[in-house]
């Protein structure tokens, strides 16, 4: 350490997974990335271990951005079910993916409420 230069304090985003931190940068391309990671998981792991539901997770908020709530949420609500029931996963990752889903309504409830009103036939 330099004299006169405090520790350096970690971001916090660096305790993420790393296919998500490179999502959330867009770094990787962001729907690919995630799906890419859930495939390879899928396949080494199980459908159902926590890690595919990590990546899962991950694809579910890069859906969220892009607009499409409703793959999102079936992605996400279907993640944090497996997360959730699993007494090995760090409850990081659980809160990320509460975090992903409370972002996708919060979205989901603007663009709702941005959408212009249908016209009465």
């Amino acid at each position: 350490m330099v004299h006169g230069q405090g520790l350096k304090v970690p971001d916090p985003s660096s305790r993420r997974p790393l296919s998500t931190r490179a999502i959330a940068a867009n770094k990787c391309g962001g729907m690919p990335c995630a799906r890419s990671a859930a495939a390879i998981y899928t396949s080494a792991l199980s459908a159902t271990h926590w890690k595919t539901a990590i990546a899962e997770s991950a694809e579910g908020a890069a859906l969220t951005g892009l607009g499409n709530y409703p793959e999102a949420e079936k992605m996400l609500v279907r993640s944090y079910g497996i997360l959730s029931k699993d007494k090995f996963v760090p409850a990081s990752f659980l809160s990320l993916t509460q975090s992903y889903l409370q972002t996708l309504h919060e979205q989901e409830r603007h663009a709702h409420r941005a959408a212009p009103p249908v016209a009465a036939r």
